[in-house]
């Protein structure tokens, strides 16, 4: 293969991707850094959170609040605006949560927050969440059986 035609392959990857050179063997490997499904919760999670905290934002702050919580973090919680979209579709479905536009001040904000049983299912994501970050903590913590 070209090396012009290496790199045009590679403009038509999406983010989440990239393109491995086995030079030695004159291979050319295709490598998907797909996207954990625990960062995909952990963003969901954090723009309900931002929008909850602030009321409304706009496109760009919750771009940058996400920004400043993958350098947190360590996770990738960036996010372009047509990813951001389809979060809103996941999210309305996943914990309805219903994020809609406000177009004359251009921002986002969560309307009729059913946020008794959504603050549950958080608290448990935060739970899950803090074990996985904290190696060795989980032997000594039992959970009630309800």
């Amino acid at each position: 293969m070209k090396k012009s035609s290496l790199f045009a392959k590679k403009r038509h990857l999406n983010a989440n991707q990239s393109i491995r050179l086995d030079l030695e063997n004159e291979n050319i490997r295709f490598e998907a850094n797909i996207m954990s499904k625990h960062e995909i919760l952990l963003r969901h999670q954090k723009i309900i959170s931002k929008l909850r905290n602030s009321k409304s934002a706009t496109f760009d702050e919750i771009a940058t609040y996400l920004q400043n919580q993958s350098e947190l973090l360590e996770y990738d919680l960036d996010i372009s605006l047509r990813t951001f979209q389809r979060d809103i579709i996941e999210i309305r479905s996943l914990y309805d949560v219903d994020i809609q536009f406000d177009r004359s001040g251009k921002v986002y904000y969560i309307e009729d927050d059913n946020s008794a049983l959504n603050n549950r299912l958080m608290e448990s994501f935060y739970m899950v969440s803090a074990l996985k970050m904290a190696e060795g903590l989980n032997q000594y913590i039992s959970f009630e059986k309800l």
